[in-house]
């Protein structure tokens, strides 16, 4: 539980490592959950074709018995909600 670094409705995504050392992203999507499927087929659609220096890259994805498993580029500098946060000022 110590390498979650972040959590949604129906998913939690996970620090990873690869064997060559490179940090990655982990979402794991909980199967059983109200259209996790497609949540799922719409991350890999269309976080999948994109590529832009700004966006994380999907390095590949999984599905497995109860979870559907996404793997993305690790973010060391953190999430777009953290560097927006305490940046925006409500009137």
């Amino acid at each position: 539980a110590g390498n979650i670094i972040g959590k949604g409705g129906c998913s939690e995504v996970y620090r990873g490592t690869l064997l060559n050392g490179e940090l990655v992203a982990v979402k794991c999507i909980n199967a059983s959950s109200t259209d996790s499927e497609g949540e799922f087929v719409t991350e890999v659609e269309i976080v999948g074709t994109l590529r832009h220096r700004h966006i994380i890259q999907l390095f590949g994805y999984c599905i497995g018995f109860d979870h559907y498993y996404l793997v993305y580029n690790f973010a060391s500098e953190g999430n777009l909600e953290h560097k927006l946060h305490g940046m925006i000022h409500i009137m």
